[in-house]
């Protein structure tokens, strides 16, 4: 499990190129082209609860599976390696840095099954496939990336969510919550960044609800 320290930023489609020439200048390297296609899966049955009950302690989460797009694949049944990520909600409390315990795990599929019957297997379904598509740069421990993303139609294609828009994510792992020289060093090198790119591009953290996957229904 690793603490991901995040800020994020939204330019329109009209700055993109500025912004990946000023990225690259910032940095000192070309950004990379990345798109990752991404499953969002859902508990088969959500467990409801009584508030205070024994049972309130009892999360439920949605976890999204990670793999590099393959435009020569038809659809998700082709793809065999796959990254689970589970995310916790972000840290309460004035932050100026949105803080979130992740925990990844690798997946991979055998060739007489599918993410889905594996999905299946642990009492999940898909709920939603997406692309992110976009650039990454790196700065210091800090990885940025600028992206969009696409959601199917329904002829089949790919199509910008918001074709306005691109969103750009800063962030920074940790691999211990313990690690607190770690935790503020990387904050502090975050708020940096905000300030260089202040009036260029506006960084900051997100409602911390929108990053929740816990799924909780009471009765």
């Amino acid at each position: 499990m690793v603490q991901q320290l995040s800020l994020f930023g939204q330019i329109t489609r009209s700055q993109h190129d500025i912004t990946a020439v000023a990225l690259g200048t910032l940095t000192g390297s070309a950004p990379s082209p990345f798109t990752t296609y991404t499953l969002l899966a859902s508990p088969k049955r959500v467990v409801k609860y009584e508030p205070n009950s024994k049972n309130a302690q009892f999360e439920q989460y949605k976890l999204h599976l990670k793999s590099p797009y393959d435009d020569t694949k038809k659809d998700r049944s082709e793809y065999s390696e796959w990254v689970l990520q589970v995310s916790d909600v972000p840290s309460a409390g004035k932050r100026k840095i949105s803080t979130q315990a992740i925990v990844e795990s690798c997946i991979l599929v055998q060739k007489d099954q599918s993410i889905d019957t594996v999905l299946d297997s642990i009492g999940y379904l898909v709920e939603k496939e997406y692309l992110v598509k976009g650039v990454r740069v790196f700065y210091g421990n800090i990885v940025i990336e600028m992206f969009q993303v696409l959601v199917k139609t329904a002829e089949g294609e790919w199509k910008e969510l918001d074709d306005r828009a691109y969103l750009i994510k800063c962030f920074i792992n940790v691999e211990k919550a313990t690690d607190v020289e770690n935790l503020q060093k990387s904050s502090q090198e975050l708020m940096s960044l905000k300030n260089e790119l202040t009036g260029f591009v506006e960084l900051d953290i997100p409602d911390r609800n929108v990053m929740d996957s816990r799924i909780g229904i009471r009765k």
